[in-house]
């Protein structure tokens, strides 16, 4: 087939006939059942996704959109995002918190070679966006440097003059 003779969009496919009659069937089935339309509703409300609630009622999105009020469901749909969306965020904010406590153990850890806690503490500053580039850097000024930068560098310094001295000794 010849760029030509392409389409310049591709369309999905329509539902066949037999498939809409089946879907008014059930949708006429299930007609006046509130229960059921409130169950979709309230599953819908707790962050599931109409596949889940389909899979779950063993009931086509079609249908469900033909039982009740589609205003009422797509408000529901809404309010489920929003809700997944809070879930989400709580389990990412313990899960920082988690990797933050291992982090900080880690850097206290008095096995842990000197040289070993600087990469540790560096690696950690630059994911909490705390880096040399500060925003006078963001600026256009490549001269500037960061209070942040000057006391890393300080204590890398006073670390390893440390690290030296015990080698020496």
């Amino acid at each position: 087939m010849s760029d030509v003779d392409r389409p310049i969009v591709d369309l999905p496919a329509l539902p066949t006939g037999d498939a809409v009659i089946e879907d008014m069937a059930a949708a006429v089935q299930f007609a006046g059942q509130e229960q059921l339309i409130d169950a979709v509703e309230s599953l819908l409300r707790e962050g599931l996704t109409l596949k889940e609630v389909g899979e779950n009622l063993r009931l086509k999105p079609t249908v469900m959109f033909r039982l009740g009020e589609p205003e009422r469901l797509r408000d529901a749909m809404k309010i489920g995002q929003q809700r997944r969306k809070a879930v989400l965020s709580e389990k990412l904010e313990t899960i920082a918190d988690v990797a933050t406590s291992e982090l900080l153990a880690l850097i206290q850890s008095p096995d842990l070679a000197p040289g070993r806690k600087i990469e540790a503490i560096a690696l950690a500053l630059e994911y909490c966006g705390i880096t040399p580039k500060d925003d006078a850097n963001r600026a256009g000024n490549p001269d500037a440097v960061s209070g942040v930068e000057i006391e890393f560098d300080e204590r890398m310094r006073t670390i390893r003059a440390r690290a030296a001295s015990r080698r020496g000794s």
